[in-house]
């Protein structure tokens, strides 16, 4: 579990929200940890969502397409995201 607490959009009552990305363990994830193949993880988180997995980037989009995030926030954090892939 990765979390970040973005700034929310004043319209929305200020403060802070939460985006998270969600690993489950899976033997593909596992696997890929211990290869130390992080871009493949990547791809697990990616395409894992029948385990309920999900990406940084994925959480941040929604937070912006429901109006909690301003475009500059989310294109600040999807960079720092992309960073860590």
């Amino acid at each position: 579990l990765t979390q970040y607490l973005l700034p929310r959009e004043e319209a929305m009552g200020g403060g802070v929200v939460l985006a998270t990305e969600v690993f489950v363990p899976t033997d593909a994830g596992r696997n890929s940890i211990r290869t130390n193949n992080l871009t493949q993880l990547y791809t697990v988180i990616e395409t894992g969502a029948q385990y309920t997995m999900y990406t940084l980037g994925r959480s941040i989009r929604e937070l912006l397409t429901r109006g909690m995030i301003s475009r500059e926030t989310a294109e600040a954090y999807l960079t720092l995201a992309n960073q860590k892939t």
